[in-house]
């Protein structure tokens, strides 16, 4: 039997990926979903208003203060071009071209000093991160990507606000307890709970912390994803890094036996109780559910993602042409 000839159409094939694309393209809804920042930008730009993605049109501003604060920038290093939307999920960002990026401006100093507030946020204020009322559970999800470029020690990386600090802060803790002016080896996540009675006092259930068991390696450089999940039920925040559960621990007994919401703001990158952080984030979801890790956002750092759907494609259509000339022999 004479070989089979192997030819292509290159107007089919066009129009096959542009049909494979658009599949891949569909927009998907998860009602959970409160705020999503893709922080799609022009590189090099300021992040002055932050689109959200969610659908809430909760537009993030970004500002800064302090001696030689800078704006949060968007910037073009990111974990990956195309983003999906939970394990071997849809995509829901094919063009993940920039992150934003913070500085810490203390880090630039002549005598650089790795504990200062001087730096940029972005933030806005909504009910949708906050219960209906006292009685009404609200559990949640906080995901995003982040890599860190100087270990700063207690760096805000998200949070709510309550008056001086926070109803709830993540933020990093330095391996290694370096001085003021030495940059520290490497940064764990830390969680910081504010739930005293009152406000604006110290008191029972004030700057409570709860740490993650991460073994560091957070703040290598890298892009790593982190997640947080807040349980109502139980009082539980639990702590996830690159997938894996990093540790978990419950609110104390002492203060208000929840967490206290006042209208504070939702932050990122600097405040709340916490300082400037220094390094770049990327798609950042909060969920008003408890998600599972194969639920988190996954990053594809190869380029080529659609070419290979596609190449895998064709190979399949050849491995059936190659059966059927096999049973024809």
């Amino acid at each position: 039997m004479k070989p089979f000839p192997i030819t292509f159409n290159t107007s089919r094939i066009a129009a096959f990926c542009s049909t494979l694309i658009g599949l891949l393209l569909v927009p998907t809804t998860q009602a959970a979903t409160v705020l999503y920042y893709q922080f799609g930008g022009t590189a090099g730009s300021n992040a002055t208003s932050v689109t959200d993605s969610s659908g809430n049109n909760l537009t993030g501003t970004g500002s800064s203060s302090g001696t030689g604060a800078v704006l949060p920038q968007y910037n073009s290093s990111t974990p990956g071009l195309t983003i999906l939307d939970g394990l071997n999920g849809p995509v829901i960002n094919s063009n993940n071209t920039t992150s934003v990026k913070f500085e810490n401006a203390g880090v630039n100093d002549a005598t650089p000093v790795y504990n200062t507030g001087r730096g940029g946020r972005i933030a806005v204020t909504s009910p949708l991160f906050e219960p209906v009322d006292s009685t009404t559970p609200f559990s949640f999800t906080l995901e995003m990507f982040v890599r860190v470029e100087d270990n700063v020690q207690f760096a805000s990386l998200a949070g709510k606000e309550r008056n001086g600090g926070p109803t709830w802060l993540l933020d990093t803790n330095n391996v290694g307890n370096a001085a003021p002016n030495v940059e520290s080896i490497d940064s764990q996540l830390r969680l910081r709970v504010d739930h005293q009675v009152l406000a604006n006092t110290s008191g029972d259930g004030f700057n409570q912390n709860i740490g993650s068991n991460s073994n560091g390696l957070f703040g290598d450089g890298e892009w790593h994803h982190v997640a947080i999940t807040f349980d109502d039920s139980t009082n539980t925040f639990t702590f996830y890094k690159d997938y894996a559960l990093a540790g978990s621990g419950q609110i104390s007994a002492v203060g208000v036996q929840d967490l206290v919401y006042n209208g504070g703001a939702f932050f990122l990158g600097n405040a709340g109780g916490g300082r400037a952080f220094d390094g770049w984030m990327d798609e950042v979801r909060f969920s008003n559910s408890i998600l599972t890790t194969d639920q988190f956002l996954r990053a594809i750092p190869e380029p080529m993602t659609a070419s290979l759907l596609i190449i895998g494609a064709t190979s399949c259509l050849l491995r059936r042409q190659r059966a059927r000339d096999h049973k024809l022999a």
